[in-house]
């Protein structure tokens, strides 16, 4: 992404980068932010899903069942358990 960045708007003279370019600089580093940051949801998500689900499994079953059960009953959204409900995240 970064080199479709460059080739989208050149490689920046260091010299005269921060005097003429801050506008493209102000555009292109929030991008290059975001993309970075959705890396690191990604991973993060999948990490606190696997994590979660470790968990669950280590729950007593009338537990987890009264957990399901209560997420299933609350017609606020339409997850049926909390593995359904972290999926979804």
């Amino acid at each position: 992404m970064i080199n479709w960045f460059l080739k989208l708007f050149g490689t920046p003279n260091i010299e005269t980068f921060y005097e003429k370019d801050t506008q493209m600089l102000n555009f292109v580093l929030p991008a290059i932010s975001n993309m970075l940051i959705e890396f690191i949801k990604d991973e993060a998500t999948d990490f606190a899903k696997e994590t979660l689900e470790k968990h669950v499994k280590q729950l007593p079953p009338d537990v987890a069942k009264a957990i399901d059960d209560a997420i299933d009953g609350d017609s606020s959204h339409d997850h049926k358990s909390l593995i359904d409900m972290a999926s979804k995240i």
